[in-house]
């Protein structure tokens, strides 16, 4: 029989049985520090961003949530920083019991931020209809010149005629990534790439030399 067993005064003890006792050890070894370091290196920080909006502190979120944390958050979250951890590199790791529950208040902060979630999407539903509306009343009046006249004269507006036009010449040109996820998946739905899959997109191109990690860290 094998035991795990922390130092901490919370002791961590779970009864291991069979021949391969060693092997599941390793394993379940391997498996805590996973978790403490998807914790420590993802989730801490992305705890800050999700109470941004749970709270509906958008300045804050568009402010500090920056492509660059946006794209670091995507690479330490990819399973290669995890499936590659040697369990023989773990001199010195010891279980962490408190991190249940900090795991646990993080669960939380996904289901406020889902909840308001709804609410940002029925906000958007209704300026949608807005929109609509207003589009509907005032597309009569946009597109008749005598309609026009008529209500800028039945509101009194002050306006000065004028004709401007600035030719736009640009080449786009994709970054790797999103070049290789448009190969690969398509455009994204609404927009948003799927970080898991752009991830590893990265990290296949990194791996291959195409690119550095500081390039899509700092894109």
């Amino acid at each position: 029989m094998t035991t795990i067993v922390s130092t901490n005064a919370d002791a961590f003890v779970r009864t291991i049985h069979g021949s391969n006792a060693a092997g599941v050890y390793n394993t379940y070894t391997l498996d805590l520090y996973r978790y403490q370091l998807l914790y420590d290196s993802v989730i801490a920080q992305m705890n800050t961003y999700i109470r941004y909006f749970t709270k509906g502190e958008f300045d804050k979120l568009i402010t500090r949530f920056t492509n660059k944390n946006y794209n670091s958050l995507i690479l330490s979250a990819d399973p290669l920083s995890f499936n590659t951890i040697d369990i023989q590199n773990l001199t010195g790791f010891e279980y962490d019991p408190d991190k249940f529950n900090l795991m646990r208040e993080s669960t939380y902060n996904v289901i406020d931020g889902l909840r308001k979630t709804v609410q940002v999407s029925q906000e958007n539903i209704t300026l949608k209809e807005d929109i609509t509306r207003l589009e509907v009343n005032y597309k009569d009046v946009l597109e008749d010149p005598v309609k026009l006249n008529d209500y800028i004269n039945a509101n009194r507006i002050n306006v000065m005629a004028f004709q401007a036009s600035q030719p736009f010449n640009t080449t786009i040109e994709l970054k790797p990534w999103y070049n290789e996820y448009f190969r690969l998946y398509g455009p994204p739905f609404d927009g948003v790439f799927q970080s898991e899959l752009l991830a590893e997109i990265v990290m296949n191109l990194i791996s291959t030399g195409q690119i550095q990690e500081e390039d899509f860290i700092n894109s």
